[in-house]
């Protein structure tokens, strides 16, 4: 049989804590300029005591459960792990049961944070463009603990894998209207800022519920690239959509078309406005709005009007 390579131990890591000396300890590293926080900050020595005993109890709830349902069951030893607080990195001493049935809550048996809030911290510094190198720093510099980056991309990359089952779910086959937007964002990719396009699908149903369809990101705007949008929302069910409203790109139109052949496109009326009556005197502006309405449906299918 394998040995168990974690460290076992049978002495109780919750001796006689001397809180005045504690107090006095902390005043004086505090008034000589300790951190509070961070790598053995001046609160670490509280934490690791308070974890401790929160374990303890646990165990003791557990093994008592245990009996009162005539599971004989007991104490059996420590185990040692470094646990990463927001005061730094803390060492924990987890106890065990005979039977190795307990399992903590406070920190689980495979957990290595406690309350920290590390994974959302994690995921805005990266959607704020930081790499990975950025965030293993700043992390260092509030906590105190250096986190490999092997950790933090095992966050980011939970973040892609929800993020592509959002991507190709399925679709309704029938929508009254969908909108079709793109807007240029500009990120940090590799230390770089680098402009990129995102192009948003937001579709209303039959029942006049709203849904985001889709949202892809590509290096520039284009035609060609909705079109390769539209055939992915086909591929995930979509049939049939009544209204496409879209701005004034060129070809967009021609390429809703191509796949589906039996829609409106609307074009988007505040695009039109704001384009066609830049030169207009203002006196005029009233009727040639009037005017533009009577033009901006184009019927893909006459036998659909």
């Amino acid at each position: 049989m394998k040995k168990d390579k974690r460290e076992s131990r049978s002495a109780s890591p919750l001796e006689d804590f001397d809180y005045p000396s504690f107090e006095k300890e902390a005043i004086k590293r505090l008034t000589s300029g300790d951190r509070l926080l961070g790598k053995e900050g001046v609160l670490t020595g509280m934490v690791q005591r308070l974890v401790n005993a929160a374990l303890s109890g646990e165990i003791d709830n557990h093994i008592k459960t245990d009996r009162s349902q005539g599971v004989s069951n007991r104490r059996n030893g420590y185990t040692s792990k470094t646990l990463n607080t927001e005061l730094g990195a803390v060492q924990i001493s987890p106890p065990r049961d005979r039977r190795g049935e307990f399992s903590p809550i406070i920190v689980g048996k495979w957990e290595r944070e406690l309350g920290t809030g590390l994974e959302q911290q994690v995921l805005m510094m990266y959607a704020y463009g930081n790499s990975y190198r950025d965030i293993q720093l700043q992390l260092m510099e509030l906590y105190g603990v250096e986190f490999g980056v092997s950790w933090i991309t095992e966050i980011t990359d939970q973040v892609h894998a929800e993020v592509s089952s959002w991507q190709q779910r399925a679709l309704l086959p029938f929508y009254v209207v969908v909108y079709l937007d793109g807007i240029y964002y500009t990120s940090r990719e590799s230390g770089r800022s680098a402009k990129r396009a995102v192009y948003s699908v937001y579709g209303i149903d039959a029942e006049g519920n709203r849904d985001v369809l889709g949202i892809y990101v590509r290096n520039t705007e284009g035609a060609s690239e909705w079109g390769l949008i539209l055939e992915d929302l086909k591929k995930r069910g979509v049939e049939d959509v009544l209204f496409f409203c879209i701005d004034g790109l060129s070809g967009l139109d021609e390429a809703i078309l191509s796949v589906f052949p039996q829609s409106f496109v609307q074009r988007c009326i505040v695009h039109m406005l704001r384009s066609s009556t830049k030169f207009v005197a203002r006196k005029d502006i009233k009727q040639v709005s009037a005017d533009l309405k009577r033009y901006t449906m184009l019927p893909a299918n006459p036998e659909r009007e």
